[in-house]
């Protein structure tokens, strides 16, 4: 794995443990008898959240400067730097603090959005979309463990309207196919992780 994917996947691993040490006062209240009890877990998310920062800045740097940019790592950057957000966001709203204050964020920024008409962002998408489809001539597609997680990850992305929905289903069959086949050591450790985060998403 190169450095600028460590420090992305670095990210990618931070995110839960956020959610966890935010909600340990509200599983295990015994832990916490007195509200001052927890008061350490305030300056830990802070620093989680710091470091999640930092490598969002050094992956980009690292890639450019050592010759690591890619096309997974091209898609790997916004989901980490989604997967935070959403972190932070889902524990936001179980204290019930963030949904005022995205309505009042969108209140100011939603008329500025609806200035930029949909065809200024067709260009960019298309050379998003052919960007993406250059590796597809590298996939075994003899091999269904291979071809269908790449089959699934092309075709969901278009009817989900979300490209972060077709890593998701395309990931997930991969170590599914793979495990069923009896393959299951070629799935890289970074994929079981990711696995578990989305299996989990899904009981969310």
């Amino acid at each position: 794995m190169t450095l600028a994917n460590t420090l992305t996947f670095l990210r990618v691993a931070l995110s839960p443990l956020f959610f966890i040490i935010y909600l340990l006062p509200h599983f295990f209240p015994a832990w916490f008898p007195h509200p001052q009890s927890a008061a350490w877990t305030i300056p830990v998310l802070w620093v989680i959240f710091v470091v999640a920062e930092i490598t969002d800045m050094l992956d980009g740097m690292a890639a450019r400067k050592r010759g690591e940019v890619s096309d997974f790592g091209k898609l790997f950057d916004p989901f980490a730097d989604t997967l935070m957000q959403i972190t932070c966001f889902l524990c936001f709203v179980l204290d019930g603090i963030f949904p005022a204050a995205l309505f009042l964020l969108a209140l100011f920024l939603s008329p500025l959005f609806l200035l930029i008409p949909s065809a200024a962002t067709a260009p960019a998408l298309i050379i998003v979309g052919f960007l993406m489809m250059r590796p597809v001539t590298a996939i075994d597609f003899t091999d269904p463990a291979e071809g269908i997680p790449a089959f699934l990850t092309i075709v969901i992305m278009p009817f989900a309207y979300s490209i972060a929905e077709g890593i998701v289903y395309g990931l997930l069959s991969l170590a599914l196919l793979k495990t069923a086949s009896g393959r299951f050591r070629e799935v890289s450790l970074v994929c079981w992780i990711l696995f578990a985060i989305f299996i989990f998403r899904f009981f969310l």
